[in-house]
Parts: C-alpha cells; sequence; structure tokens
C-alpha cells in the first residue's frame, strides 16, 4: 500500500518536484518512478534508512538535474558506481555518503572526477578510505 501511493504521489506530481526526501523506506515498486523522465526538474534528494536502494535508482537520479544527493546509510558497492564514468559530468554541488561500508576511496575519486561543481562532500562513518585518496585529490580534482 505504501509503495503504491508513493508511485501514484510521483507519477502525479514528479514533473514539479525539486526535492525528495525518504525515510525508512523499502523502495519496493517505485524505482521505475524516481528517473529523470519521471522527475525532471528534481534537485535535492536524500534517502535515509531505505533498505532497497539500488544503484540503478542512483545513476538514474545523477544523470538528472540533480544537485544534492544524501544516502544514509548505503549498501551499494563502488562496483556499480563504476558505470558513472560513461555519464556526462554531474550537476551535482553536494554528496553525503554517510553509513556506506562499500564506497571505497577509488569510487569517491571517480565520482569526484564526474563532479567538477562539487562544493560539500560528506563522507562520514563507515565508508572505506584510507589516506591513499588525499594523495590523488592532491592532484588536483577539487
Amino acid at each position: 500500500p505504501h509503495s503504491q501511493s508513493l508511485a501514484i504521489i510521483l507519477k502525479t506530481v514528479g514533473c514539479v518536484l525539486t526535492r525528495f526526501r525518504l525515510e525508512s523506506s523499502s523502495l519496493t515498486g517505485i524505482d521505475d518512478y524516481l528517473t529523470p523522465g519521471n522527475l525532471p526538474a528534481l534537485e535535492k534528494v536524500e534517502f535515509l534508512r531505505c533498505d532497497n536502494l539500488t544503484v540503478k535508482i542512483i545513476l538514474h537520479l545523477l544523470n538528472a538535474k540533480l544537485k544534492q544527493l544524501t544516502v544514509n546509510p548505503c549498501k551499494i558497492s563502488g562496483e556499480g558506481l563504476k558505470e558513472l564514468s560513461n555519464c556526462q559530468p554531474l550537476l551535482l554541488e553536494k554528496l553525503h555518503l554517510i553509513y556506506c561500508d562499500e564506497i571505497t576511496e577509488h569510487d569517491i575519486i571517480n565520482i569526484l572526477k564526474m563532479s567538477p561543481n562539487l562544493k560539500d562532500l560528506n563522507l562520514s562513518s563507515g565508508t572505506l578510505i584510507t589516506g591513499e585518496m588525499f594523495s590523488e585529490l592532491s592532484i588536483g580534482y577539487l
């Protein structure tokens, strides 16, 4: 019932929606609605405790006009995010990946390479980051 209601809402107001926050949801049955074609004006997305968040959903949203993305926590591995290298440069200005234990520093570097407008990056708690990332960052990705 919750998924069906959410799908109806997204289908009805998705064309004008600029912000979307979803908390404690399984995302079952709505991934087809979370696409740039259905949400052309979407600029800010927050997924908080959304168990079934997929790489497919994130990639769809990142290929849109998305400027802000928050995922907390995230069970997505960097393997799926490798597809970002096939995307156009992202419009992201703010990216928060909190408690994303499967995201590595190499995944973050790939995101940074694709995000020339990024101004706010939060990698709190759980990302697999070592000191190696900082030497690559000093080369000029930010």
